[in-house]
């Protein structure tokens, strides 16, 4: 039976390990470094939260799971106060507070976010794909770990999260790059769905 097989291979990638997969094809020595700000830009449109509208979608830290690729859940308007944030679908959302946790997500949905959120938007010709797997990667948050400032609850200063050294392909290898992580990202959600 077709859907047998289909799942019978959804639940044998479930047991790959992704982050593997995904650290094996952003490992090459040969790329030249540069810094995160030469791939991305951190988005500042401030809004008060209690000028927000019903229907407008709010993303705060505890909306956010770690180590998920896409940021799906929200909290409805006025769940959280204070200056927020505006992001647009397909902007990457970084938890600035105890990076450790993996918080690093693509936003499905235009939203707000709290000031512990920083939006990060990728450069024109820059994978969205791309930059997540470098937001993601072990050795990104080795080097984020370096510059956080506190102990209970570390955090990133935004400047200093542009200034981290990171790979950058040419563009015609990150295009690649990019088909390859899309197809990995949308395979381990299917895995995910799976075993829920």
């Amino acid at each position: 039976d077709l859907i047998a097989k289909i799942e019978r291979s959804i639940a044998a990638f479930s047991r790959l390990d992704v982050k593997v997969l995904k650290r094996a094809l952003m490992a090459n020595p040969d790329w030249r470094i540069g810094q995160l700000g030469d791939l991305a830009t951190l988005s500042k449109e401030s809004f008060l939260g209690k000028n927000l509208t019903i229907e407008s979608r709010v993303v705060g830290m505890d909306d956010m799971v770690p180590f998920a690729t896409w940021q799906e859940s929200f909290s409805p308007a006025g769940s959280i106060g204070g200056s927020l944030n505006r992001f647009k679908e397909g902007d990457i959302l970084y938890g600035k507070l105890r990076p450790n946790l993996r918080k690093v997500a693509i936003s499905t949905f235009n939203g707000f976010c709290s000031s512990e959120v920083l939006v990060i938007r990728p450069r024109p010709g820059v994978s969205v794909e791309f930059l997540h797997a470098i937001l993601s990667s072990d050795s990104f948050l080795d080097s984020v770990l370096k510059f956080a400032k506190g102990t209970k609850m570390p955090r990133i200063n935004p400047s200093d999260l542009l200034k981290i050294e990171v790979g950058i392909p040419e563009a015609p290898i990150q295009y690649l790059l990019s088909l390859k992580l899309a197809k990995l990202n949308v395979l381990e959600v299917a895995a995910q769905r799976m075993i829920l």
